[in-house]
């Protein structure tokens, strides 16, 4: 009975080693990856203007008749809504993105802000 135990205990041990390596691997990846790209800004599904991850800016999206508008800033190679004049705020409240594929979206300002990189993917559309 011990001798299955310890057998299990190996197995168990091996599983927790194997699980730390890869999610060690992801996280340097996505550091990798981080702050690469541009952010593209989609309105009413039309992108009307794109900006790089690597240069700090905070601009002003405003809507065709200048009355919504979102403060989008870029920072250190992440992208956030830092203000917004929507009623619920949830673009706001959203985290920074950063990475391929991350997108921020305003619904009452029908407004997709979204990173796309020049990398290629290591997922395709099945697996990710």
């Amino acid at each position: 009975m011990f001798q299955k135990l310890k057998g299990d205990l190996i197995i168990v041990g091996i599983i927790i080693v194997l699980a730390v390596v890869f999610f060690l691997i992801n996280l340097i990846r996505d550091r990798q990856s981080s702050g690469e790209g541009n952010v593209l800004v989609v309105r009413d599904g039309r992108v009307v203007e794109s900006y790089p991850l690597s240069e700090d800016i905070t601009v002003t999206l405003w809507d065709e008749e200048r009355t919504h508008y979102n403060l989008l800033m870029i920072k250190d190679g992440s992208a956030e809504i830092s203000d917004a004049n929507c009623p619920d705020k949830i673009c706001v409240r959203s985290r920074a993105i950063a990475r391929d594929g991350e997108s921020i979206i305003c619904l009452p300002h029908r407004l997709v802000l979204s990173v796309h990189s020049e990398r290629e993917r290591d997922m395709d559309a099945v697996t990710g």
